[in-house]
């Protein structure tokens, strides 16, 4: 199951918002005021367990120096990839530091991406030997007959929308099609059209919302601090239809019933609605 749920706003780029900065740095995208870093960690010199809060030095594309973030980053490790969003600050003793308003992870897609994965520490027991031995048996490829799968966008033509699960039934390798039961209705999937699917033996709170399980586990840790909200809890709790296990801690459910506190969304709406 996801650990981390990120809710994004998806807006227009507007061409005259990416501006060039000096030679020193990459071109960065600029969004209702927030600036776009890719890369990955590359060590973490601070952590506070109880909120998630962190300081780390940051490896951005484009960049030859290491950048200082700043922000909540919970249960990250060195060697993650991730896209950060947020604004440049300077602190008054430690000079210039990216302060981080949302994150998420980015999955690798490429058999040399999944073994820098795997061999950087984050799953115990898998060394640089070994990753390279997982990714030369089993390649990038993931899915199997029995495979339980989720499609993560509408798909009018096929008549399957986005959050929809079903099982893989067959995979024809000679003619690259894959089978799909989607409660009883079978449909075909180029292998071109794999990138439509997701395994679906876990899921984010998110995803699930509109659906219902016969048993639901959900883990609720203090690491995942920021998403400790009665909401969340209560929409994960009511996907159960018959059995819900909660893993973790007293604490940290106690946290989560407790935090009813409405979140501030930073949509920018009225602005957009004075510029029409």
């Amino acid at each position: 199951m996801s650990s981390r749920i990120l809710y994004t706003l998806s807006v227009p780029i507007n061409p005259d918002s990416v501006v060039k900065l000096p030679s020193r740095f990459v071109v960065y995208l600029r969004q209702n005021g927030m600036i776009e870093l890719k890369g990955q960690i590359e060590r973490v010199t601070y952590y506070n367990e109880e909120n998630g809060y962190a300081i780390a030095r940051f490896k951005a594309e484009g960049r030859a120096d290491l950048v200082t973030i700043v922000g909540s980053l919970l249960g990250l490790n060195p060697g993650e990839a991730l896209k950060l969003k947020g604004e440049w600050q300077n602190h008054s003793k430690y000079g210039q530091q990216f302060r981080i308003i949302s994150y998420e992870t980015a999955v690798p897609a490429t058999a040399a991406g999944i073994e820098r994965y795997l061999r950087s520490g984050m799953i115990k027991g898998i060394g640089p030997v070994m990753a390279k031995r997982l990714v030369s048996s089993f390649g990038i490829g993931t899915f199997k007959t029995g495979d339980k799968v989720m499609q993560i966008r509408n798909n009018y033509d096929k008549d399957v929308y986005n959050g929809d699960i079903g099982r893989i039934i067959k995979i024809d390798r000679e003619e690259q099609e894959v089978y799909i039961n989607f409660d009883g209705k079978l449909t075909s999937y180029d292998f071109s059209e794999l990138d439509e699917l997701v395994l679906a033996y876990a899921t984010s709170v998110h995803k699930a919302q509109g659906s219902e399980y016969p048993a639901v586990v959900i883990p609720i840790l203090i690491q995942h601090y920021v998403l400790l909200q009665r909401n969340l809890l209560y929409t994960g709790i009511t996907r159960g239809k018959k059995l819900v296990v909660l893993v973790g801690t007293k604490k940290a459910l106690a946290i989560a019933v407790h935090n009813n506190k409405p979140q501030l969304r930073y949509t920018l709406l009225k602005e957009r609605l004075q510029r029409v």
